[in-house]
């Protein structure tokens, strides 16, 4: 996925199906109970190999990530607004920010 976009785009849509197929929108009570589900996030928080595990919910999870995204999303329209290409207004900026500019 790190180098082929082909790949990547196979997986967006992989995961894209399996959320719609988890969090059905058309039902919006199972949807929430699901969110609200108990789930054991798992990764690694040093170099030295070991994983550490925390509790979480499927929705805490999903947000989290939403949000980290966006950092993500800062450094591709820096690097896009650096090589003059145009990028969406509002892209890469958090929504508290866009927020704090509509005051």
């Amino acid at each position: 996925m790190e180098s082929c976009r082909e790949a990547a785009a196979a997986e967006c849509d992989e995961i894209l199906r399996v959320l719609a197929e988890a969090l059905p929108a058309d039902r919006p009570d199972a949807t929430a109970a699901r969110l609200r589900a108990p789930v054991v996030a798992t990764f690694m928080l040093t170099a030295d190999g070991e994983a550490s595990s925390f509790d979480s919910t499927l929705g805490r999870e999903l947000a989290f990530s939403v949000h980290h995204a966006v950092h993500h999303h800062a450094t591709i329209a820096a690097i896009a607004k650096h090589l003059e290409v145009a990028v969406p207004d509002g892209f890469g900026l958090a929504p508290s920010t866009q927020h704090h500019h509509l005051d």
